[in-house]
């Protein structure tokens, strides 16, 4: 039975939610009251119906991959736990807007505005994979911008580790979780191995920051279409646009963004750092 979430409902005997945030297929976002510490936080609550599946396997991976970070460009972890059947996370509340929602709105953003949210991507995904952990679902929607208190500047931080991996031990750098022929992720950004199914390891984030990087400066994804599945074919290919085709870019930028989405994992950068190292020479001129 899905359970019925409304304003001052009391969840694990510490949350009371405040306002629904959002919905999903797999359960609800709310503003709640920590009764415990009397501060805001965002909760996650599962619907009850995936208690015991691979939804909820990945609901609380999330909350474990994301809690192992410490990074100022990864959203805070508080608690997480189940109420009766319901699974639920918490997390600091965030103020501000998705980059899906800026790109929805402004299109493409200036050199100085990719510049800042990308270098503070790449400082979180190398957080992530300093800690032996792969995003795979690196994305507008899955990025917040968060103003800073006086309203100048804005911090990017990275959420929603539903379907990361953790590496293996072994030194070899490849997952040991995901079965081959299991498509996690979302079209458009996602590394030809990852939308063929295959094994990934910590390159496959480097391949969507850079499509994240074409998608700053040009408003668009680096597709001649639209379609999703034609999306992924095109991945599998490795037939991607080229980013002077599609908008004026810094000089440099076509062969960075080459790079970073290069067919081959091995000639990809080394490591986020290395990435957005790169992308700052190129976006600073």
């Amino acid at each position: 039975m899905t359970e019925i979430w409304e304003s001052g409902r009391v969840v694990a005997e510490r949350y009371r939610l405040d306002v629904r945030l959002g919905t999903g297929g797999a359960g609800e976002v709310w503003r709640a009251l920590d009764l415990k510490l009397h501060a805001p936080v965002a909760i996650k609550l599962l619907d009850a119906r995936f208690e015991g599946s691979p939804v909820a396997a990945r609901f609380l991976r999330e909350a474990r991959a994301a809690a192992q970070i410490r990074s100022l460009h990864v959203v805070q972890i508080l608690d997480h736990g189940h109420h009766d059947r319901t699974a639920y996370i918490t997390m600091e509340l965030l103020l501000g807007e998705t980059l899906a929602d800026r790109l929805d709105r402004e299109g493409a953003l200036s050199v100085a505005k990719t510049r800042t949210f990308m270098l503070d991507l790449a400082k979180a995904t190398q957080k992530a994979h300093d800690a032996g952990i792969i995003h795979r679902d690196l994305k507008p929607g899955n990025v917040f911008l968060v103003a800073d208190e006086e309203g100048d500047d804005e911090v990017v931080k990275v959420f929603d580790f539903g379907i990361a991996k953790i590496l293996q031990d072994d030194g070899s750098g490849k997952t040991g979780v995901t079965q081959l022929g299991t498509l996690l992720g979302t079209p458009g950004y996602m590394s030809p191995e990852q939308a063929a199914g295959n094994a990934v390891d910590y390159r496959t984030d480097l391949y969507a920051l850079g499509v994240l990087a074409f998608e700053c400066l040009t408003g668009s994804l680096p597709f001649d279409t639209d379609d999703l599945g034609e999306m992924l074919g095109l991945a599998i290919s490795g037939e991607l646009l080229r980013p002077s085709s599609v908008a004026e870019v810094p000089p440099g930028f076509d062969a960075w963004f080459a790079r970073a989405t290069s067919f081959a994992p091995e000639a990809r950068f080394a490591s986020a750092r290395e990435l957005g190292s790169a992308l700052r020479a190129v976006l600073e001129g």
